[in-house]
């Protein structure tokens, strides 16, 4: 895991405590490494129907896939792949209240170049273990950055 990555569980984990996971309003941004920051994206978690709506929306995501994303439900992501894959993941850390690390490689018909990326998606709620917030905390090698930003330009 990266670096920034390794800080922001960190930071998740002295939060938690003994508990299974922190409330979201004991979260402090400036508690989390400033280069990770604009690479973040946290979820309002909606009950009946299961929905994931953006409640923020990092300034790196917005320039990297040129729309901002914030009140949006994740099913609204373009491209429809995306989404679905995200998607997946938030219902993964929804159900198993647990933080999770993903390395992705995306290679897809249509995609010239492959690329990858990694995120650490982390569960918030109340003491009651209901997810309530899921912090998504994303980075992309330097390498990797240009190729993702053109797949994008293309959707």
């Amino acid at each position: 895991m990266y670096e920034g990555l390794n800080d922001v569980f960190a930071y998740w984990s002295r939060l938690r405590g003994d508990r299974d996971m922190p409330a979201w309003s004991d979260c402090d941004w400036m508690a989390l490494p400033p280069g990770v920051i604009p690479w973040c994206a946290v979820v309002d978690v909606r009950q009946e129907p299961l929905d994931f709506v953006y409640r923020f929306w990092g300034t790196a995501r917005t320039a990297f896939q040129g729309h901002d994303y914030t009140g949006w439900s994740i099913a609204d992501v373009s491209p429809k792949t995306v989404s679905e894959k995200i998607l997946g993941e938030y219902r993964m850390i929804y159900e198993e209240r647990k933080p999770v690390y993903f390395e992705t490689v995306y290679a897809e018909d249509g995609v010239d170049a492959p690329f990858n990326y990694h995120f650490l998606r982390l569960p918030f709620g109340p003491d009651d273990g209901l997810v309530t917030q899921i912090l998504g905390a994303g980075l992309f090698e330097e390498k990797e950055i240009r190729k993702v930003h053109d797949f994008f330009d293309t959707v």
